[in-house]
């Protein structure tokens, strides 16, 4: 078994956990950004001096103080035979329900309903797929970013992330070209972050880099850069990044993060034939409102056929609920909207001590991510949209039993 692979029962967003060799496996679905610093901290491995009545199978976090964050549940150990590898099935992980498989889930792709480009007065977006690689090309323009259409935006791009995150083989690529931005409100760069942290599991899942274009020069160019500059700082991103003066630079760069995916993707399929991604034929097709709401609202395993594999391509599409039922709009204190964040366990920001009720973070080196609090500072410091504020903050961070925004009505 050259990889395994963890599904979480509420979402299917998928952990690629890859063999190291020595028995055991590391988490391998994310960015080289992170494996060249060594922080693959989570390991599904063998304790035979652990006497727990779930057996010596555990998947430990080996980056502080050694925790166990992971075990088969009960069922998973019926029918298991010692010396076969860990259980597959049921798995209570970071507090939550998974399902352990051996073979490569088969999860539909996305189709964008009404499709991209995305036309709305301050941006285009567009989306494109080409094999295992994904592109998500932002332009912004002059126009003011509204309330009620950054909405309906952020819904678009968390069916696209929860889309990707759902197939192991899929990584994501972005471009942005803020030469012609507007300056937002203080309240839509702070939305954008919480959407960040609303979606961390599936940043970290698929983001493999960003590329931004902003203008070479003029005051405006220079405020806008040295306030990049701060975000970026104050939130490292878990991906390479290059803010660059041409679209020929920003594509010079992909190009390279292309290569590289791609030949992690053949690398993968060579251990794991079963990761090669099938004709698109082949595979009907998820809407988007059935990618961003769970059919039910708790954390029951609902992955048993798992086992074998054999009903992914064929899995029960994903029910939206009640679209009306929308959160409560931005307020007049410029902290946006305040949206419940789910009950399900986080990795906590990069740099950030987690305390034994919260899970563990990927910690960054000397890299600290300061409180909520520090980006308050800047209130009234304007910030341009979509400045590459990503960062690693929360592993299937969607799972829990908090209820869910629910869809913005869609644009006209």
């Amino acid at each position: 078994m050259s990889n395994l692979y963890f599904v979480c029962d509420r979402d299917k967003i998928v952990f690629t956990f890859s063999a190291v060799g020595d028995g055991s496996w590391r988490f391998s679905r994310l960015s080289r950004f992170h494996k060249a610093k060594g922080l693959e901290h989570f390991v599904l491995l063998h304790d035979a001096a652990r006497g727990s009545p779930n057996g010596p199978w555990v998947v430990q976090d080996q980056s502080a103080k050694g925790e166990i964050i992971g075990e088969p549940s009960s069922r998973a150990l019926e029918g298991w035979v010692p010396g076969r590898g860990p259980p597959l099935g049921p798995w209570l992980l970071w507090g939550s329900s998974f399902t352990l498989a051996d073979c490569t889930p088969r999860r539909r792709p996305l189709v964008p309903d009404p499709p991209f480009p995305i036309e709305v007065p301050f941006a285009t977006l567009n989306y494109f797929e080409q094999g295992t690689v994904a592109r998500l090309e932002v332009t912004m323009h002059s126009a003011p970013i509204t309330d009620d259409v950054l909405e309906q935006v952020l819904w678009r791009l968390k069916a696209v992330l929860r889309s990707l995150a759902q197939r192991p083989e899929m990584v994501l690529l972005i471009r942005s070209d803020a030469r012609d931005a507007a300056m937002p409100a203080v309240r839509h760069v702070k939305r954008f972050l919480r959407f960040v942290q609303e979606n961390g599991s599936e940043f970290v899942l698929v983001g493999r880099g960003n590329a931004m274009v902003l203008r070479a020069g003029g005051l405006l160019a220079a405020s806008l850069l040295a306030l990049l500059r701060l975000v970026q700082r104050l939130f490292p991103a878990p991906w390479p990044e290059a803010t660059v003066t041409s679209m020929e630079a920003a594509e010079e760069f992909l190009v390279g993060l292309t290569a590289e995916a791609k030949a992690e993707a053949a690398a993968q399929v060579s251990l794991d034939p079963g990761q090669a991604v099938p004709p698109a034929q082949a595979m009907a097709s998820l809407t988007e409102d059935e990618l961003v709401e769970p059919a039910d609202n708790g954390n029951s395993n609902n992955n048993d056929d798992l086992r074998g594999c054999d009903a992914l391509p064929e899995a029960a599409a994903l029910n939206l609920g009640d679209r009306d039922l929308l959160p409560t709009a931005f307020g007049d204190d410029d902290d946006g909207l305040q949206l419940p964040l789910p009950q399900y366990p986080l990795l906590e920001p990069m740099g950030v001590p987690h305390s034994p009720q919260n899970r563990p973070g990927l910690e960054g080196g000397d890299t600290t991510l300061p409180a909520r609090d520090s980006l308050d500072s800047i209130d009234h410091a304007q910030v341009i949209f979509m400045a590459s504020p990503w960062f690693c903050t929360g592993i299937c961070s969607s799972c829990g039993s908090h209820p869910r925004p629910k869809s913005p009505t869609s644009p006209n």
